[in-house]
């Protein structure tokens, strides 16, 4: 599955970034759509137009500090009451898979769990932007994470 996603990557007009991600299957259907996007033991993804805006904003939201984990987490929380943005998001190289997976499958809804600060949605919005069609929907249950996410998605 995961060599097949290398190879379509490939095909895409941008410039690949050098990060690989090596890809092990735990489970493998070979006619599934996801096995034969991915055909290769690694995936190299390509920078989309909007990955640097979107790395710049990730920037920006971690120069915001350290802010408050969900109330929710607290009977399993080892790290701390809070956390560093860039300790919770998601890497621009799996970013620009999430592009990737959208330009390719063009869902009309995207919904995401976890929304964090907004990195992966930022991602999600750059694959829905370059098909120019689909939604996103988001859920992130921390307030303060939330409010942040929001005001980035906006910028």
């Amino acid at each position: 599955m995961l060599k097949k996603i290398a190879q379509s990557l490939q095909k895409l007009p941008h410039k690949f970034k050098k990060a690989e991600i090596p890809v092990t299957w735990i489970r493998k259907n070979d006619y599934s759509w996801l096995s034969q996007q991915f055909i290769k033991d690694f995936v190299k993804p390509q920078k989309t137009a909007f990955s640097t805006k979107i790395e710049n904003l990730a920037q920006d939201t971690n120069k915001l500090g350290p802010q408050p984990l969900w109330e929710g987490y607290a009977s399993n929380n080892i790290g701390g009451s809070t956390r560093m943005p860039n300790n919770v998001r998601t890497s621009s190289t799996m970013g620009n898979i999430y592009t990737y997976l959208v330009q390719k499958r063009q869902p009309s809804i995207i919904v995401e769990f976890g929304t964090a600060f907004g990195v992966s949605g930022m991602y999600f919005l750059a694959g829905i932007e370059l098909n120019h069609k689909g939604n996103l929907l988001t859920f992130e249950p921390n307030d303060v994470w939330r409010n942040i996410a929001e005001k980035t998605y906006y910028r």
